[in-house]
């Protein structure tokens, strides 16, 4: 071979290793896509049954809130039936002192 034609072979071949590079740097481009994208639908799935948790964890709560709130109406109602029946023990405590004579 002559001289002209290593140079000729060595340009092809230098060439040739340039088109390898960015057909190796598009492949990773690609692969670093597709694993981005399979990150992001685990990261969904995961989003997806943490909404759905905290869902469920929201509808006990209101259920739990609603039976809280009943329980607060019914001792209020028990409350204002003590209160009453202090106010009447008070009454008859007072209309009993005034009964009793003075000494």
């Amino acid at each position: 071979m002559s001289p002209a034609g290593l140079r000729t072979d060595l340009a092809l071949a230098r060439e040739e290793i340039k088109d390898i590079k960015k057909e190796r740097d598009r492949l990773r481009n690609r692969v670093r896509l597709s694993l981005g994208t399979e990150l992001d639908e685990v990261n969904r799935n995961e989003l997806i049954e943490r909404v759905k948790q905290l869902e469920q964890r929201n509808s006990t709560l209101d259920q739990q809130l609603s039976e809280a709130k009943d329980r607060i109406t019914a001792l209020e109602g028990q409350l204002r039936g003590a209160e009453d029946d202090l106010t009447a023990a008070r009454a008859g405590l007072r209309r009993a002192m005034r009964a009793v004579p003075s000494p």
